[in-house]
């Protein structure tokens, strides 16, 4: 089902009002979206397609007369997909609460007259169906003059039920008024007098039938009889006047009547008038509308009435309306400053954007005005942006001079580049000529013409210093700034964490985190902080924990050998929880030490024993007793080691302690 028509049947799903009865008319067949029949098996000729929807729409007009009633038209129009399959055109029926569902056919087949089918299939009463279908038969023989063939149950003749037919909750029938393909009949069909009495006749069959009576009365009929613009041929900037005559072809006057100016289904306004009497023209306008790109257009007007006409088919038309273009933007007088710069340098940049046309610039966009790194002169998608100014430029203000400064990639290399500069560069205006939008200025990029730069890290710290795998550590460190550029000409430098088993930063180094530093020449150092989460797979052993300073390389320096610094670490699986606890209640001091180290707690349990050991496991002391409070390392040679304390409890802490 197309989106057409399932907003239809859900728009009259959840929005059905009737007066009193409702009629549901189907005018047979119709166009394919290609404005073909190739989307269905059944080709029916443009006779039937045409006589049918206009047959059904002088019926439906005829029943805006009849108060009691509702109708409703299942295809409204011959345009190319306006053809609902039979499915739908039931569905549309039965949402609509039809009392009466009249599907209106020319035939084929080489007979001549009329017929009328009913469907002993549908829900509804078959003796109602029957006794439509006899209705219609009659009426439309007396209305149109034609040669009754049968009024017959559809299956019995057809050996098939007819599918728009058998799932309609309506008393309905299918009216076949009359033969395509014999000349007699075309020459009706194609009548505009035998039309409107087809409409009639089904009008008065329908009467019959629910039994409802209408009042003639006086109905306008507006139709566009013709537009134009002036100028004829506008260009682009001119004020336009667009102007349409409109023409009451109907018997009553039409009051209230509200015109839509739209162009390429955009409005562009309003206009009223007051009333137009039967056979009456007048001619109404939209002036002042500016093209601001030249292009063909379609102008097309909508007639909305506050009375109901006769047709409202014909309440609209379009014209096409070609518009010509006189418009150009320039840019002129570029400069750069300096013409020698290094990598990470500002640069300071003039150019003006200037119009020729005829549109002010309160009618134009603001043009943008952007400024590119190229290697040549040719702007391209490989260029670099450095920033966009906007220009307010029209006929009142033709030239606009705009300056900035910008900040060179800090990773540029040496060489010669071209800043290129793009007037309309969002491409706002269609111009005579888009090849003089472009202009380039020609500097050299040599990073030997300032101080050198660089960044290197300082106070590292990590605590604590032995571990458990999946415990957090606390990471410090200072990441400095060496050169001549300020901060916000910089950017922020990544501090990158890492573990791994050694001291040299390497692709199987485990990332643990990131930071980062806003320094410069004017803010040197800046201290940062981190806790970190040690992975829970890492296996016992000494690791280090590696700080890598302008991690992501934004920074071309004179040394890129001092960025990482590490700090020395322990992982043992054999810190429990209740080791931590223990540990947590422990103070050894002094660390660093000459000699003695002295051990403190205020908890009540005594320490039983006491081990020193370096990073390779070698036993340095081992005491035993029943309350120790220190060890004497002054003969152990200086260095790192382990002082493990073990309790009464069998509780154990490991403490990093340096020997002087």
């Amino acid at each position: 089902m197309s989106l057409k028509y399932i907003s239809i049947l859900m728009f009259f799903t959840t929005a059905f009002i009737s007066r009193g009865q409702t009629v549901v008319i189907d005018a047979g067949h119709g166009y394919c979206s290609d404005c073909t029949q190739n989307c269905t098996p059944n080709v029916r000729s443009t006779i039937e397609i045409e006589t049918a929807m206009i047959v059904s729409n002088k019926l439906d007009s005829l029943l805006q007369n009849c108060s009691t009633i509702t109708s409703y038209l299942t295809r409204p129009t011959s345009d190319c997909g306006d053809f609902p399959s039979l499915a739908q055109r039931a569905l549309m029926s039965n949402n609509w609460n039809a009392d009466r569902f009249l599907s209106v056919h020319c035939n084929a087949g080489g007979g001549t007259g009329t017929e009328t089918f009913w469907c002993d299939n549908s829900p509804s009463s078959n003796a109602q169906c029957q006794s439509f279908a006899t209705e219609v038969q009659t009426q439309m023989v007396n209305y149109g003059q034609w040669n009754g063939r049968r009024v017959v149950e559809d299956h019995t003749y057809l050996a098939f039920h007819l599918g728009v037919l058998s799932p309609t909750n309506a008393v309905g029938c299918l009216s076949e008024i009359g033969f395509v393909d014999h000349s007699n009949d075309v020459t009706k069909l194609l009548s505009a007098q035998w039309r409107d009495s087809f409409a009639q006749g089904y009008l008065v069959a329908l009467q019959n039938d629910l039994s409802f009576s209408c009042t003639a009365a006086s109905v306008p009929d507006l139709v566009i009889e013709s537009m134009w613009t002036v100028p004829a041929n506008p260009n682009v900037g001119e004020n336009v006047d667009l102007f349409v005559n409109i023409l009451n072809v109907g018997n009553g006057p039409a009051n209230a009547i509200s015109l839509d100016f739209k162009m390429d289904n955009t409005t562009l306004g309003s206009v009223t008038h007051t009333s137009l009497g039967a056979n009456q023209m007048v001619t109404k306008s939209l002036n002042n509308h500016v093209f601001t790109s030249a292009d063909n257009y379609d102008y097309c007007v909508y007639i909305d009435p506050a009375s109901s006409e006769q047709n409202t088919i014909n309440n609209s038309y379009c014209i096409n309306v070609s518009v010509g273009n006189e418009e150009d933007v320039q840019v002129i007088n570029p400069t750069v400053s300096p013409l020698t710069i290094s990598a990470g340098d500002q640069i300071d940049v003039t150019a003006s954007q200037i119009y020729a046309g005829n549109q002010s610039s309160a009618v134009l966009p603001d043009f943008d005005l952007a400024y590119y790194l190229s290697t040549d002169c040719t702007l391209s998608l490989d260029d670099v942006l450095l920033g966009t100014d906007q220009s307010s430029i029209g006929t009142n203000n033709s030239s606009e001079s705009e300056n900035s400064s910008f900040i060179i990639p800090s990773n540029t290399a040496d060489g010669t580049y071209y800043i290129i500069f793009s007037g309309d560069d969002s491409d706002d205006l269609m111009e005579i000529d888009e090849t003089n939008n472009t202009a380039c200025v020609q500097f050299t990029v040599d990073n030997n013409t300032s101080g050198s730069e660089d960044i290197f890290l300082s106070n590292a710290v990590v605590t604590p210093l032995i571990i458990n795998p999946g415990d957090i550590i606390d990471v410090s460190v200072t990441q400095n700034y060496v050169g001549n550029h300020l901060a916000v000409n910089l950017p922020d430098f990544k501090l990158g964490y890492y573990l791994s088993t050694d001291c040299v930063l390497s692709s199987n180094d485990i990332f643990l985190g990131i930071d980062s530093s806003n320094i410069g020449s004017d803010f040197t150092a800046e201290s940062e902080i981190k806790t970190l989460t040690v992975p829970t797979s890492t296996p016992d052993g000494i690791y280090y924990v590696l700080f890598s300073a302008d991690d992501e390389n934004e920074l071309l320096e004179s040394d890129e050998a001092n960025n990482v610094i590490c700090v020395e670490i322990v992982v043992e699986n054999t810190l429990s929880l209740e080791n931590h606890s223990f540990q947590d209640k422990i103070t050894v001091y002094p660390n660093p030490t000459t000699g003695v180290v002295n051990i403190s707690t205020n908890e009540k349990f005594f320490i039983a024993r006491l081990m020193v050991y370096d990073l390779n496991g070698k036993i340095y002391k081992s005491n035993k007793g029943s309350n120790l409070d220190k060890v004497n390392i002054k003969d152990v040679p200086p260095g790192v080691y382990f002082l493990k304390i073990l309790n009464n409890k069998e509780q154990e802490a490991i403490f990093r302690i340096v020997k002087q």
